[in-house]
This record gives C-alpha cells, structure tokens and sequence, in this order.
C-alpha cells in the first residue's frame, strides 16, 4: 500500500538521502555525453513532483524548499506522468532540441 497510498515517496521527498544511493560519478558522465553531442532525455511514469524531488536531488544535491529547474539544463527532453491518467504525459522539450 505505501506505493499506491503515495508514502513511500513522501518519505523519499522529506529524506532522499536516506533512499537515494548518490553516485559521484553521475555529473561527469552527464558532461561527457552533452560534450560529445549526444541527446538525453528522461522517461518515466512518476508525476512531476516526484521525478523534480529526484532529480534535484540527484544532480543539483537540493532538497527540500532549496529545489529549482536547474536539473532540466542536463536534458534535451524530459517526459513525466500524470495524475489520473496513463496516457497523459507532461512534455519538457529544451530550446535546443527540434522535434
């Protein structure tokens, strides 16, 4: 229930770092990827708040009332769920990709 209920990932947005194994690495490998022209995108079907408390997290190290947008300079294209419906998606499409 603590998946469907939506605790598990209050909990993982109070304290991601008690659930979120950082790996140092992961920035220069973003770098190295843009660098060499590639095109990166996130794909996942967890809501916008959630994949925001992540990915702040994970590539900005910000928590909590200190999270921005600054994670989304990583992608060229970021797609997320939405609430009350499989197939409706919020879309983030970066000025440097054309589709």
């Amino acid at each position: 229930m603590c998946h469907r209920d939506g605790s598990l990932k209050q909990a993982v947005a109070k304290d991601p770092a008690k659930y979120i194994h950082e790996d140092s690495r992961l920035i220069g490998i973003m770098d190295m990827y843009r660098a060499a022209g590639k095109k990166l995108f996130v794909a996942t079907n967890s809501l916008w708040d959630y994949t925001h408390v992540v990915m702040n997290f994970l590539l900005t190290g910000r928590v909590g009332s200190d999270r921005n947008e600054d994670w989304l300079e990583y992608f060229d294209v970021v797609i997320t769920g939405e609430a009350g419906s499989p197939v409706a998606w919020y879309l983030f499409v970066s000025d440097v990709c054309s589709m």
